[in-house]
């Protein structure tokens, strides 16, 4: 005796056209998946060429560029050394040498560098 009972259709012959696989909606079904991987391989791509080129962008920039971190502070440091005046950390302003006057005023009296700083 079977174990396994078959619906007969109701126009007999065989089973029942419920039963069988729509070849049209599994090619459908598969061929958008395709296409959806494919997209998303090409958006992942393209995205990571964009973020590549970034990089490389960041990587080559001027260092002496002000608009990088390094470049600011290289200009920050610049503008002390030329102008003399440093912050002192409250707000303020510590007014200093430029460094050319101060090169300047150790080759006409070397005695200076012997000096403590402040002069005392």
């Amino acid at each position: 005796m079977a174990d396994h009972e078959h619906k007969e259709s109701p126009q007999g012959g065989g089973i029942s056209a419920s039963d069988d696989i729509n070849i049209a909606q599994v090619a459908m079904i598969g061929t958008f998946l395709a296409l959806a991987l494919f997209v998303m391989i090409v958006l992942l791509q393209a995205w990571f060429y964009h973020a590549d080129e970034s990089e490389r962008v960041a990587k080559t920039a001027r260092q002496d560029d002000p608009a990088t971190p390094f470049g600011a502070m290289i200009q920050e440091h610049t503008k002390i050394l030329t102008t003399g005046d440093m912050p002192d950390g409250k707000g303020g302003v510590h007014h200093g040498v430029p460094i050319q006057t101060a090169m300047q005023m150790v080759v006409e009296n070397p005695k200076l560098l012997s000096q403590p700083l402040g002069g005392k």
